[in-house]
C-alpha cells in the first residue's frame, strides 16, 4: 500500500464534510491528536500473533477503533502494526514484509426492503487507480514493487519505521529509515484499511481480509505483479481482517458474516433489448 499511514479508498462527494477532513488529516497524523478526540476514540479487540527463530521475531497487532462524533455517529475500523526484530540492525534490511490483500469496500442503501451496494469506491493499486474490489488473493502495494511499503529504488526499506521506544510505537519517538538511520534492530509498518460509518440512509462498508507476510527481502522481487505468488518462500504470514458491514433494517454493523467473494461480488447490469 501507500507510504503513509492513509486511508485506502476514494471519497465521493455525496459524503458529509467531516468524513472527507477525516480521511484527510489522517494522512497527516493520528485522528486523536488532530480531530481533538482522545476521549471519544475506543479502541477494542486487541490481538497479537509471534513467531521467532533464532535469526528474528515476528509480530503482527492488530485492534478495532470507535470514533464517536455524537450519540449515534460514528465510525469503525482496524489498526495494524507488523514489526520484525533482527539480532542486529545490520540485519535489518534482510527482511521484507509483502501484504496479501482479498475483499472490498462499498457503499450502500435501503431501498424498499432490499439492500443496494454501489461499487464506486477507487483506490490506487499497482500504479493505476481501480474499483476497491479483490475477490482473488493479490499482492497488497500501490505501485510495481510487491514490496508493502517500499520506498524508492535506493532504499526500498526507506518507509518502514523504527522508534527510540523500541517495545511500542509513539509517534513522538518514530523516524523514518529514509530520514534518520536505526538505532536499535526493529523495524515496523502500519495499516489503516479505512471507515467504516452510516449517515443519513447510507452506509460505507468494509470486508476485507489480509495475510501479512516476512520475506528475506532478496527473495522479492522489484517488480512484480499482482497476482505474485510468494508463498513458498515466507518466512511466516499472519491473517487478520477488518469487516465492518452494516445491516440497514437492524441500523448495526456486523462483524463477520457471509463470505467475502459473495459480499463483494458486484451484480451485472441485466441487458435489456430495445424495442421496436
Amino acid at each position: 500500500m501507500g507510504k503513509q499511514i492513509t486511508d485506502k479508498v476514494g471519497v465521493r462527494s455525496a459524503l458529509p464534510l467531516r468524513f472527507f477532513l477525516f480521511v484527510f488529516l489522517f494522512a497527516l497524523t493520528s485522528f486523536e491528536t488532530v480531530l481533538g478526540l482522545e476521549e471519544q476514540v475506543d479502541r477494542f479487540d486487541y490481538k497479537t500473533q509471534e513467531f521467532k527463530n533464532d535469526r528474528i521475531e515476528f509480530k503482527l497487532r492488530t485492534n478495532s477503533y470507535k470514533v464517536t462524533f455524537a450519540p449515534g455517529d460514528y465510525s469503525l475500523g482496524t489498526t495494524m502494526y507488523a514489526e520484525y526484530t533482527t539480532n542486529s540492525i545490520e540485519e535489518l534490511e534482510d527482511y521484507a514484509i509483502v501484504q496479501y490483500i482479498r475483499g472490498c469496500q462499498f457503499y450502500s442503501t435501503l431501498e424498499g426492503k432490499k439492500t443496494k451496494k454501489s461499487f464506486d469506491i477507487s483506490r490506487h493499486y499497482w500504479n493505476e487507480i481501480i474499483k476497491f474490489i479483490h475477490l482473488d488473493w493479490v499482492v497488497d502495494s500501490i505501485d510495481d514493487d510487491p514490496m508493502y511499503r517500499n520506498g524508492p529504488v535506493e532504499n526500498r526499506h526507506g518507509y518502514y519505521w523504527w522508534n527510540e521506544k523500541p517495545l511500542d510505537y509513539p509517534k513522538a519517538t518514530q523516524h523514518y529509515v529514509i530520514e534518520r538511520a536505526p538505532q536499535n534492530s526493529r523495524l515496523y509498518v502500519s495499516d489503516l484499511p479505512g471507515s467504516a460509518f452510516a449517515a443519513n440512509g447510507s452506509a460505507k462498508n468494509i470486508a476485507l481480509e489480509f495475510k501479512t507476510c516476512l520475506i528475506e527481502t532478496h527473495k522479492v522481487p522489484r517488480t512484480g505483479a499482482p497476482d505474485l505468488d510468494l508463498r513458498d518462500e515466507t518466512i511466516k504470514c499472519f491473517s487478520w481482517e477488518s469487516f465492518f458491514v452494516f445491516n440497514h433494517k437492524k441500523g448495526i454493523f456486523h462483524s463477520r458474516k457471509g463470505r467475502i467473494q459473495k459480499i463483494c461480488r458486484e451484480k451485472k447490469k441485466k441487458f435489456k433489448r430495445p424495442e421496436y
